[in-house]
């Protein structure tokens, strides 16, 4: 009877947490399209080191056909060690994208190569949404970043209540 009701218990509580994680409600997840952006590199050198810094610009497109601007900021925050297999600087950066009124603002690190202004191509970068304006405000979640072939962007948003 006990080894019935733990299984009981068991197979309830198997249900009850598929349920909790499969739903959807209260996610919303959109894309924004990025053409290639316009970039500035930026270094200033001090005794003791220097402060590399990258700004970029882009027009951008909601999947609803709302076009806007991007723009934002990245500093090297942790240099490469140049004896890594694939060393990678530590990168810390904040993206406000721009729809009229409506802002949303995403910050975070991520990786990119030595010496490159632009991520890997087809890797994936994900940076923790911190706010907004107007329709965004008070937006909480995530944008995965992702620099495509072609040199264009694709940011996949997911907003969260």
């Amino acid at each position: 009877m006990r080894a019935s009701a733990s299984l009981l218990c068991c197979i309830g509580a198997i249900g009850f947490a598929a349920v909790a994680c499969s739903s959807d409600e209260g996610v919303d997840t959109f894309v924004i399209a990025q053409d290639t952006p316009e970039l500035r590199s930026l270094v200033a050198t001090a005794e003791d080191g220097s402060l590399e810094a990258t700004l970029f610009r882009a027009d951008v497109v909601l999947d609803d056909g709302t076009n806007g601007e991007l723009v934002g900021y990245l500093l090297t925050a942790d240099p490469a060690d140049p004896t890594d297999i694939e060393p990678k600087d530590e990168r810390i950066g904040t993206l406000i994208f721009h729809f009229g009124a409506d802002q949303l603002i995403a910050s975070g690190g991520s990786f990119y190569p030595v010496a490159q202004l632009e991520m890997d191509d087809e890797i994936p970068q994900t940076r923790a949404i911190i706010g907004g304006t107007g329709r965004f405000r008070g937006a909480d979640g995530e944008v995965a970043t992702t620099h495509n072939t072609d040199g264009t962007y694709t940011h996949t948003v997911t907003l969260v209540d």
